[in-house]
C-alpha cells in the first residue's frame, strides 16, 4: 500500500509499506479521508519528540471496514487506543490508561491507504455522510447503546462557535471594546495604575 511517511523534520514522501494485518479483537480499515492535526504538524516541525521519524502519522480519520467486526460499516476512528481493562477504563476515563497509545504516535497511523486497530475504536457514521466531514470529527467517546449521539462535535463547528461568540456583527472582535467601556477608555479616561 502507498503511505505518507514523516522522514525528518520538515520532510515527507510517499513510500510502498506493507500491508497491514489485522490480529484478533482488530479491524482492517480502508481510509477514505483523514484530516490534518495540529499535533501531525507540531511533528512535521520536529517539535514533538514522541514521534520519530521514519512513520506514518495521522489520526483524524474516516473509511471502510474491509476486514473483522463491522466488516462494510463506514466508520470514523477514535484514536485513542487503551487496555479497556483498568481502573480508568472502566470509570470511563481512557485517556487515563497507563497503556495508552494514539494512532499516528508509536504506532502506524492514517496517512495511508489501510490502516488496522481496535475494533472498539471504531465508531460508525452514516452511510451518507462525505467522509472529509467525518475525517474531522472528534470521535471522542463510543456511542452506548441507544444512543442517537454517534460521535463528538465537527471541530470545524465548534472551532468557528468559538469564533462567533467572539466576533460581534461587525466581524471584529468585541471583548476589547466591552473591557474599554467597564473601564472607562471609551470616554478618554485611563484607569488609575
Amino acid at each position: 500500500m502507498k503511505a505518507l511517511y514523516y522522514t525528518a523534520t520538515r520532510e515527507t514522501a510517499f513510500r510502498n509499506s506493507p500491508d497491514p494485518v489485522a490480529k484478533a479483537g482488530e479491524a482492517l480499515m480502508a481510509v477514505e479521508a483523514v484530516g490534518i492535526c495540529g499535533s501531525d504538524m507540531h511533528a512535521w516541525h520536529g517539535h514533538d519528540p514522541r514521534r520519530v521519524p521514519p512513520m506514518i502519522l495521522g489520526h483524524e480519520a474516516a473509511g471502510r471496514v474491509l476486514k473483522g467486526p463491522l466488516a462494510g460499516q463506514r466508520v470514523v476512528v477514535n484514536p485513542l487506543i487503551s487496555c479497556g481493562l483498568c481502573q480508568y477504563c472502566s470509570g470511563g476515563r481512557s485517556n487515563l490508561c497507563p497503556e495508552r497509545e494514539l494512532v499516528g504516535m508509536r504506532i502506524p497511523g492514517a496517512f495511508a491507504e489501510r490502516l488496522t486497530l481496535p475494533a472498539r475504536n471504531l465508531i460508525p457514521v452514516p452511510e451518507g455522510m462525505d467522509a472529509a466531514k467525518a475525517a474531522l470529527t472528534a470521535a471522542s467517546r463510543k456511542p452506548e447503546p441507544g444512543d442517537r449521539r454517534r460521535f463528538g462535535w465537527p471541530l470545524g463547528s465548534a472551532r468557528s462557535t468559538g469564533i462567533r461568540r467572539r466576533l460581534g456583527k461587525a466581524g471584529r472582535d468585541q471583548r476589547p471594546a466591552a473591557r474599554d467601556r467597564q473601564h472607562g477608555r471609551h470616554r478618554g479616561l485611563r484607569p488609575k495604575r
